[in-house]
């Protein structure tokens, strides 16, 4: 008659269960928890371009009495490939002084000059300098514009009626937008951006947003970021200026 040997075919203990459960949780915790510290690096990294833009077009107003792009003189140093602008105050984009919040780049404005003059005044090092662009197909971020580590770049405008989602806020001045070709952000990131540097309101202050999606029910001015929405969503606005300053 066999006899069969019932050590060998024992099983997990309640004990090494919990324990292996344990571990798995352990795991799973430390790979949220690592996505969770990319996303705030991000967050963080953001937050520090905007800044270090806005300061630099600042900077370069104080050097030479105009915003670069706008600036109507050649006294920055730019070669045949950096144009001057009107100086009116204004740093225009190819969609004149009303742009539409969402538009595409634009070329050969001042908009796309901001960032060369800011470059040859060396007082940005993430554009080149000397990069044509003849149309919107030219125009890259990392090259001709900024790029951010949330997917697409930077780009800036005066906006005489800055209207996101249409929403009339009469608000005007120059605006610094964080995009891409489609939107670049979650609204939990959006949100944490604009809580660090500003109300955390969607549509106040001085960071502001764009995006149906973005908020929560229907666009309105007093509307909260739809931190439960995992799509990208959202464009970031961070005014700096009204018309001359």
């Amino acid at each position: 008659m066999k006899v069969f040997n019932r050590k060998s075919e024992k099983g997990f203990s309640l004990v090494e269960l919990a324990i292996s459960v344990t571990v798995v949780g352990f795991l799973i915790a430390a790979v949220l928890k690592g996505g969770e510290v990319l996303e705030n690096a991000r967050v963080a990294t953001t937050i520090a371009q905007a800044k270090s833009y806005t300061v630099a077009a600042s900077t370069f107003k104080e050097l030479y009495g105009a915003y670069p792009g706008d600036i109507s003189d050649a006294v920055i140093g730019c070669d045949s490939s950096c144009d001057a602008g009107d100086g009116d105050g204004e740093i225009e984009s190819g969609a004149g002084r009303n742009p539409a919040w969402n538009m595409a780049l634009q070329s050969d404005d001042e908009s796309f000059q901001f960032w060369k003059h800011l470059a040859f005044t060396e007082l940005v090092s993430d554009v080149q300098a000397t990069a044509e662009g003849d149309d919107v197909s030219d125009m890259s971020f990392g090259v001709t514009n900024p790029k951010s580590n949330m997917g697409g770049g930077f780009d800036v405008w005066y906006d005489s009626d800055f209207r996101p989602d249409d929403l009339n806020l009469g608000r005007s001045g120059h605006f610094l937008r964080l995009f891409n070709a489609s939107f670049n952000l979650r609204p939990l990131a959006a949100a944490s951006i604009d809580r660090k540097m500003d109300d955390g309101q969607p549509y106040t202050g001085q960071v502001m947003s764009g995006g149906s999606d973005c908020v929560s029910g229907t666009p309105a001015i007093d509307s909260n970021y739809d931190t439960s929405q995992a799509a990208r969503s959202c464009f970031m606005f961070f005014k700096f200026g009204g018309r001359r300053g």
